[in-house]
């Protein structure tokens, strides 16, 4: 385990084979490892087979992109809370959010609790959070 210090916390990281590499590692590893020579590419068939190769591993790699769900979220910038209050706030992904964390936090430090949704409002519209602290935020909901 290697410690990289973050400000004033210390994150701790896995290294070498304790690491799992992201997604979109993963994705790229796929799509490098098409191996095919000048020649392949001058025969028809030999170059049919390299297109082929080639196809199926890019839409493998969008294929597991498009399957993260924190790959496709809607940022909120600038949202403005005060300690204690309660805020519902319309995310427009079009569909019920799976998930959110903070990405910036200016004036205060971030510290939120899910709220329950006004009446009429579903999941798919937004969500309501509660704000223990004072500040402006930037959320990121996926």
């Amino acid at each position: 385990m290697s410690t990289v210090r973050v400000a004033t916390s210390t994150v701790t990281q896995p290294v070498g084979s304790q690491a799992k590499p992201s997604v979109l590692t993963r994705a790229a590893l796929a799509i490098r490892q098409l191996q095919f020579t000048g020649d392949d590419l001058k025969e028809s068939s030999r170059l049919y087979r390299v297109l082929n190769d080639l196809h199926s591993a890019v839409s493998s790699a969008l294929q597991s992109l498009a399957s993260n769900p924190t790959l496709s979220g809607v940022l909120l910038s600038g949202e403005v809370f005060t300690g204690g209050q309660t805020r519902t706030l319309t995310h427009g992904l079009g569909r019920a959010f799976r998930g959110w964390y903070v990405v910036r936090a200016q004036g205060g430090v971030a510290a939120f609790v899910e709220a329950g949704l006004p009446a009429g409002m579903t999941p798919t519209q937004g969500l309501s959070l509660t704000s223990t602290n004072a500040g402006t935020f930037d959320l990121f909901v996926f």
